[in-house]
């Protein structure tokens, strides 16, 4: 089944598009693909099995702005990227290095050179942010990291860049003239693409990165999202098995639960 607003490919049965958040449901009754569609990932079929069931959830993770519209032509004219720190190119680099192993078309890859990603103080509990509103263009698709990541390394920071680009990707297609959708989808279909990032990473990286994660909790503001993240997964299987329709039920109301009742997401989604 595809994605009638985006075009990704999703597994019968989900209920809302991994990639822009959209009720399939709803929106597959309303159009109908043709035959060219748009892959934004690509994964063997034993990790979709598992990958598609689950969303991932991380506290204070980062924030996207809710505008009801935006209007512009959705090209980026620049010709050269924009300085961003080294560590930040590495991890796009290592990002787009792996999902090309698949099919490069991810639609932030082809913004590459309109995205500014700038360290901050965050006084929030966001660990980094992609803010857009009605004046915002594709020319500068402003990421914004909590300067704590600049002693992490590049798989930890890659795992908050697929977060925060799945959400450049959303504006993009805003701005194509497709349909806003809620905030609360926006963050759901960023988490899964983390979990989907951590499946696609070799065992030996995952390894790596929940070593390094465990290093030091307390002082890692990436451990505790990505570890329930994680979690999450082996949390679903030990109820279901991976080809049971109740499994993605499962999930969905998990992580549900989970952003509505989280405080930072209250307030950035406006939920009473």
């Amino acid at each position: 089944m595809f994605c009638s607003n985006c075009g990704n490919k999703d597994i019968i049965g989900a209920k809302f598009c991994k990639q822009c958040g959209i009720d399939l449901n709803q929106n597959n009754k309303k159009s109908k693909r043709d035959s060219t569609v748009r892959y934004i990932f690509f994964i063997p079929i034993i990790i979709v099995v598992i990958l598609v069931i689950f969303f991932g959830f991380r506290n204070g993770s980062g924030k996207v702005v809710n505008t009801t519209q935006v209007k512009e032509t959705v090209t980026c004219n620049r010709k050269t990227p924009y300085p961003n720190p080294p560590e930040f190119e590495r991890a796009i680099g290592l990002l787009i290095q792996r999902s090309s192993q698949n099919e490069k078309t991810a639609i932030w890859i082809a913004y590459q050179n309109c995205i500014d990603i700038q360290y901050a103080n965050l006084n929030s509990q966001a660990e980094g942010y992609f803010y857009f509103d009605n004046t915002s263009t594709v020319q500068d698709l402003k990421i914004t990291v909590d300067r704590s990541y600049s002693n992490y390394d590049d798989l930890l920071t890659s795992f908050l860049l697929i977060h925060e680009l799945t959400h450049v990707g959303q504006y993009i297609q805003l701005a194509q003239g497709g349909g806003d959708i809620p905030c609360v989808e926006k963050e759901a279909a960023a988490f899964h693409n983390e979990l989907m990032w951590y499946f696609i990473l070799n065992q030996e990286e995952q390894n790596s990165v929940i070593a390094r994660l465990a290093s030091n909790p307390s002082k890692n503001s990436a451990y505790a999202g990505l570890t329930q993240l994680i979690n999450i997964v082996f949390d679903a299987q030990g109820k279901y098995s991976a080809d049971s329709p109740k499994i993605w039920d499962y999930e969905d109301q998990q992580i549900r639960n989970m952003i509505i009742n989280n405080p930072y997401y209250k307030k950035e989604c406006n939920l009473k």
